[in-house]
């Protein structure tokens, strides 16, 4: 993972995005498991800028958003972490690839987390919300998301 940098330079067709955009994803998954938050979050917000936005790179943007989600709701972003569950559970869905299986728990305690802060009301409410989002508006709503959790501007 430290030859990234060198990788991003190398490479800008969309495999090699999708696979730069993935390891950003992966790294930040390590990261969160380790509980570091700020390297965690720094990672999303790398893949963030080296997603391009086409059509194949919509789900690398749920994926981060994803991962994203998990940590905000950690960290008091309880009602954006359930915009960006509902935009990356809708992408992922359309893309018939669902979320890693060892994610699963993970996800499951974020969402009972949210549930009891939000109410089930209101997080189902901010899921379709977020389920209606163009990739475009997550990937902005997951750069604000970031840069908050963070202290960085957008």
């Amino acid at each position: 993972l430290h030859d990234l940098a060198m990788a991003e330079d190398m490479y800008d067709d969309v495999g090699a995005a999708f696979s730069i955009v993935e390891l950003h994803a992966v790294r930040s998954r390590v990261y969160q498991l380790a509980g570091d938050t700020d390297a965690a979050v720094a990672s999303i917000q790398a893949g963030l800028a080296a997603s391009s936005g086409d059509l194949f790179d919509n789900y690398l943007v749920a994926r981060l958003c994803d991962l994203l989600q998990m940590t905000a709701v950690s960290s008091g972003e309880a009602e954006d972490a359930a915009r960006l569950e509902g935009f990356a559970l809708r992408i992922e869905t359309d893309a018939a690839r669902p979320r890693p299986t060892v994610d699963h728990a993970d996800h499951e305690r974020a969402a009972r987390r949210q549930i009891a802060t939000l109410g089930a009301e209101r997080y189902e409410a901010l899921k379709a919300e977020g389920a209606s989002m163009a990739p475009d508006e997550a990937a902005i709503l997951a750069a604000a998301v970031a840069a908050r959790l963070t202290g960085t501007a957008p």
